[in-house]
């Protein structure tokens, strides 16, 4: 049976709720501890441990990933229509919601093709964007878009490009690979750059992670840290790896 649960450092169950909805896919603790919130489509839905009390927030177009702030604002992927050229597509973008209900279009696909390395004029194939984490130290939120292979850092209160990685090296920051990234997920912040799941490169089905560098002024990308199972284990879909607070990093294939 489907349910949203909380699991301690030994294995054991703490919290759950079985009234997920259809198609959960991605939940926090949020209220400083106090309830979890998780994402079903086009839904954000926070459940009151204690009471069990639901505050549903109907967000139309959201999926696969969302992120909550200490302020009670939510950001969610959305997919929006906009003109692409002379055609209108379905576009990935970014929304935050305010504690009080209003909700606000940060950034647009459509908005930043040229510095994404993606036809002004369209067709565009799916961006499938997966992960979406806050960039605190940056006061940015990192998105990542699997189907172009590219993780974006974008300035929360101006929507601007901050600087747009490419796992293929054909775009944005300057990176040099010889396995170019071919699928990926579960983006996150830290010092100085991010981690990533990578799901496949273009010569290998061996998931991993990697730490990226990220030098804005430089224009440069570079790998310093990978970790990768003993075996060849394989991750097609989904995959997380995030730092804790300990200095372990946790994560799941």
């Amino acid at each position: 049976e489907q349910a949203i649960a909380l699991i301690d450092g030994e294995g054991e169950y703490v919290w759950y709720n079985l009234d997920t909805g259809d198609f959960p896919t991605r939940a926090w603790v949020t209220r400083g501890g106090e309830a979890v919130t998780f994402l079903d489509l086009d839904w954000i839905i926070e459940v009151d441990m204690a009471t069990g009390a639901r505050r549903e927030i109907s967000v139309p177009g959201a999926h696969h990933d969302f992120a909550a702030l200490e302020d009670g604002t939510y950001a969610a992927i959305v997919e929006t229509q906009a003109m692409v050229g002379e055609r209108e597509e379905a576009v990935e973008s970014v929304v935050e919601i305010a504690p009080d209900g209003e909700t606000r279009v940060v950034w647009r696909l459509s908005d930043h093709l040229v510095a994404l390395g993606l036809p002004a004029d369209g067709p565009l194939p799916p961006g499938h964007a997966n992960s979406l984490v806050y960039d605190e130290a940056n006061d940015a939120w990192l998105l990542g878009l699997t189907g172009y292979s590219l993780v974006v850092s974008i300035n929360r209160a101006s929507g601007a490009t901050n600087w747009v990685f490419d796992g293929t090296g054909k775009a944005g920051l300057v990176y040099e690979t010889d396995d170019p990234v071919t699928i990926s997920h579960g983006v996150w912040a830290v010092d100085g750059g991010f981690r990533l799941f990578v799901n496949m490169t273009e010569g290998s089905t061996c998931s991993h992670a990697v730490e990226i560098a990220v030098d804005p002024d430089a224009g440069t990308a570079r790998e310093t840290w990978r970790v990768a199972s003993e075996e060849c284990r394989t991750s097609f879909a989904l995959g997380q790896v995030q730092p804790l607070d300990d200095g372990a990093t946790l994560m799941n294939w």
